[in-house]
């Protein structure tokens, strides 16, 4: 509770400084734009803040954590996405321009953290829809008013679609592998809606692409300047949920500056 109340206290303290910014923002903050249509009240606004501030440590938490762990476990991947890193951005700081241009500036990093979410996603299920009348789904009858969750771990680690599925290949995510497989059964991993862990449609995270931001620079700083191993060369872990996805128990790194 005390670790709850003072997650509030924080929540409140970064809507209010975003309201005193709306005068020098242009547009203004998105909390600021809520309250200004009067739909929601002041005090509805509060309990929803702290709630979506939560919400997104842990998703981007379980990401992160995914993501390292794999690169820490295949060093070839890792040193290639260093050296694309050190090519693409030098020794220069991560600037707001660099950061815009990180999807086609960085192929490399956006299949690292693609393939890891087709392996350990957030969650298996990352979004729910209840059925708005009685439908067929691949042959199961599901009754109106069913809440039916979309599974994006199963079809993307489906030996039909995914050649050799448990091993660790960003490379089936970079543009040549994808061309290749247009027009066959495998093109299905393709959808937009298996690529995401921040669901889609009008109820998407609201901070889903702030937090795929943070994971695309929290990770290029972290690989351009560290190497980092596991201790034991095949650890032993289990995935739990407690809320998000996470190795248990999570294994210990090696970790020295490059």
């Amino acid at each position: 509770m005390e670790r709850h109340d003072h997650s509030v206290a924080y929540a409140n303290r970064l809507m209010e400084k975003a309201i005193e910014s709306t005068s020098n923002l242009n547009p203004a903050p998105y909390i600021a734009r809520v309250l200004a249509r009067d739909k929601m009240a002041p005090e509805a606004v509060q309990q929803v803040v702290p709630s979506l501030l939560l919400a997104g440590i842990d998703t981007t938490k379980s990401v992160l954590n995914w993501n390292l762990l794999y690169l820490a476990q295949n060093p070839e991947k890792q040193d290639r996405l260093r050296a694309e890193l050190h090519d693409a951005l030098g020794d220069a700081r991560l600037t707001e321009a660099v950061a815009a241009k990180m999807k086609s500036k960085l192929p490399y990093l956006k299949a690292v953290v693609r393939e890891t979410h087709r392996i350990a996603p957030a969650s298996a299920v990352m979004t729910m829809r209840t059925a708005p009348c009685d439908l067929e789904l691949n042959g199961y009858l599901v009754p109106e008013g069913t809440k039916v969750g979309f599974n994006i771990y199963s079809m993307q680690n489906d030996p039909r679609y995914v050649e050799d599925p448990s091993e660790f290949k960003p490379e089936r995510w970079l543009s040549e592998a994808v061309k290749a497989r247009v027009g066959t059964e495998s093109e299905v991993i393709d959808n937009p809606l298996l690529g995401t862990p921040f669901s889609f449609g009008a109820r998407m995270c609201l901070g889903g692409r702030v937090a795929e931001l943070e994971t695309f620079a929290f990770l290029s700083r972290i690989v351009r300047d560290w190497r980092f191993t596991t201790k034991e060369e095949s650890p032993v872990w289990k995935t739990v949920q407690p809320l998000m996805t996470k190795p248990h128990p999570f294994p210990a790194f090696h970790i020295e500056p490059c």
